[in-house]
């Protein structure tokens, strides 16, 4: 991936987490945190790697504001009409997406442990459709993966040797009721994959250079063990809000205005020290 790409993710990604902290602010709604952990990951994917012939489902729907505001940034969704209505009685635009009723979101998610079945579906709908190149992509929690059916999704898919289906855990160690490994350990949760078979990689999840290339890999990997490829993108929940960024508290209190207007300064910052990098002084002999 060129540098002149990853800085356009940079950008957008930068403009995707100013709108949904508005849509959050202007609302004083909650799962602010929910949606800042996979905003790198819901860009990457929409911009680097979901075609239209691709469906992408957002499992852990509670960040439906980050779906909105990528789809948003994308053209697909108009950004005044979102910002009216988001949170809203009557509106299409709910915390948890709402089914068939905005493109390129089909299904209603939020009741966790859903999603990774039906995206195991729609894959194999395609495989038996014979498509050779449109993909399904599924985005999980890592505290939805305390739910059983998401571990029967991942056994069916490898079963049915989906290698057109690509899943990535938002792993940000925090679930409603505290710390993941404390309501229920997952660890060590690579180990645990690969023994259902599934091609996995790790990463930093707000790192697009670790995400393209760890998702390159894994999609080698997967083609060639005709497997689903999944990767692990370790993140931070809340990132960038003022004493509320890694703590269970992000997931359900809306921001002050204080924690917004930090939180946009951080996300200009943040903007600033990923696309300005002054080059090494050189010093010449005389």
């Amino acid at each position: 991936m060129s540098s002149s790409h990853i800085s356009d993710l940079r950008q957008r990604c930068c403009s995707v987490k100013q709108l949904l902290l508005n849509l959050h602010y202007n609302a004083r709604s909650g799962h602010v945190g929910s949606a800042l952990s996979c905003a790198e990951i819901l860009t990457f994917l929409k911009f680097h790697c979901v075609s239209e012939a691709d469906s992408l489902v957002l499992s852990k729907g509670h960040a439906a504001s980050a779906l909105y505001s990528v789809l948003s940034i994308a053209g697909d969704i108009d950004s005044q009409e979102l910002l009216t209505n988001y949170y809203r009685d009557g509106t299409l635009f709910s915390a948890h997406p709402p089914p068939n009723k905005i493109p390129f979101i089909p299904f209603a998610t939020g009741s966790l442990g859903h999603g990774a079945g039906i995206a195991a579906g729609l894959a194999l709908g395609l495989k038996l459709k014979e498509s050779q190149t449109a993909r399904v992509f599924c985005v999980l929690s890592d505290g939805e993966l305390n739910e059983g059916s998401v571990w029967e999704a991942f056994a069916f898919s490898v079963h049915h040797r989906l290698k057109n289906l690509v899943f990535v855990i938002d792993q940000n160690g925090l679930q409603g009721f505290g710390r993941t490994k404390d309501v229920f350990n997952m660890e060590p949760l690579a180990d645990k994959l690969r023994s259902f078979g599934l091609a996995v990689g790790e990463c930093d999840g707000h790192d697009f250079e670790a995400l393209e290339s760890t998702y390159a890999h894994t999609i080698s990997e997967s083609s060639c063990l005709a497997v689903p490829s999944i990767v692990v993108a370790k993140t931070t929940k809340g990132r960038g809000l003022v004493n509320l960024a890694d703590t269970v508290d992000c997931h359900y209190l809306p921001m002050t205005t204080e924690v917004y207007e930090a939180a946009v300064d951080f996300c200009r910052r943040e903007l600033l020290r990923t696309t300005y990098r002054p080059k090494k002084r050189e010093d010449h002999a005389s």
